[in-house]
Order: C-alpha cells, then sequence, then structure tokens
C-alpha cells in the first residue's frame, strides 16, 4: 500500500479548517522565534502556511539569540493577558 502524505496532510487541514469554523470566533496564534536557526526558519514557515490554510491568525514575535529571559517572560505574560491571542508557541535554536 502507498501513502501519499501530501495529501493527508491536506485532508487533515481541511478537516481542521472546519473545526475552526465551527467555534465562530477568531483563533490568534503567538509565535515566540528566538536565534536565527535556518532549521527553526523551515519549521516556522510551514507551521505559519499551515496556519493560513485553516484560517487561524497569527502573530510572529523575534528575539535575537541573546535575549533575557525577562524579556521572553514579559512577552509570554502579556500574550496570556491578551484576549485575542488564544495559543502560544515557541521555536528556539542556537543559544550561546
Amino acid at each position: 500500500m502507498e501513502l501519499d502524505l501530501k495529501t493527508y496532510k491536506e485532508e487533515q487541514l481541511e478537516l481542521l479548517k472546519a473545526k475552526f469554523l465551527a467555534l465562530n470566533e477568531k483563533c490568534k496564534v503567538l509565535i515566540i522565534e528566538v536565534g536565527d536557526d535556518p532549521g527553526s526558519k523551515v519549521y516556522l514557515k510551514n507551521k505559519i502556511k499551515a496556519l493560513t490554510k485553516v484560517g487561524v491568525d497569527y502573530v510572529l514575535e523575534k528575539f535575537p539569540c541573546d535575549a533575557s529571559v525577562d524579556e521572553l517572560i514579559t512577552l509570554i505574560t502579556k500574550a496570556n493577558e491578551d484576549p485575542f491571542i488564544t495559543i502560544a508557541s515557541s521555536r528556539t535554536f542556537n543559544f550561546g
């Protein structure tokens, strides 16, 4: 049996899109990128593409690899207080 992963992925994205539409509210994801790792860039590009396909808005906040923990905690705290941000996600690489 041959498995068509591209078709499967597209079907799953369509199912997610239907679920988000059924919520009758707009969802927004906060994506936090720390550092400048090429692999992380690919990961984030694919994540953003998937979010766009399912109709979820996003905010991408970028920090240098030497960002302080306090800077990140401040951002996450503000996101937790923001009623328009429903999910937070991070991708961090290349510390040090």
